[in-house]
């Protein structure tokens, strides 16, 4: 047992026993009630976003289990969905970098900028998945996001541009070129 602990339960996992301190603990203060609303509304709003642009976007023309280009496909259509996912990852690394500026959603104009850079990143990944397979269109989405995002940590944040990063950064660069040139 842990000297000054309440109790200890030492079958359960360490994170658990530090729940049940918490909540056993005679100073411990009740989440208010405005940030439990918060998220819950933010949640129901993510949500309700998602249905609608599941109605949006539509069935996909593909088969549940095929990751095959419709049949109704043609060149432009294909470029635009490119077009699309460079746009979504470009608006993920923006997003990814404006929650550093929401100070965990205490202040409202980043904030508001942040929840609509995820949500319009999501909507054109969803609409540039209707043509491209979903594991290059969620793979390129990620990769542009994560580059995007590293290079501007680097360039607006002050984090480390080591030759180690930079050269995992090419290798990122190369797998997403690589998917691209391998999707039909």
């Amino acid at each position: 047992m842990i000297a000054g602990a309440r109790h200890a339960v030492i079958e359960q996992p360490f994170f658990l026993n530090q729940a049940a301190l918490a909540f056993s603990a005679k100073s411990a203060k009740k989440p208010s009630a405005p940030r439990n609303t918060f998220w819950i509304s933010l949640l129901g709003i993510l949500w309700l976003l998602g249905a609608l642009g599941a109605k949006v976007v539509g069935a996909s023309p593909r088969s549940r289990f095929s990751d095959k280009a419709p049949a109704s496909f043609n060149r432009r259509t294909f470029f635009m969905a490119w077009f699309l996912l460079v746009i979504a990852g470009i608006l993920e690394a923006a997003w990814a970098i404006g929650l550093k500026y929401t100070h965990g959603f205490t202040k409202p104009l980043p904030s508001v900028l942040t929840i609509a850079g995820i949500v319009a990143s999501m909507y054109l990944l969803a609409v540039a998945a209707r043509t491209l397979p979903i594991g290059t269109a969620y793979g390129v989405w990620v990769g542009i996001g994560t580059f995007g995002t590293v290079v501007l940590g680097m360039a607006l944040l002050g984090e480390p541009a080591t030759l180690p990063r930079i050269f995992f950064l090419a290798l990122l660069l190369v797998a997403i070129v690589g998917l691209k040139f391998t999707t039909h």
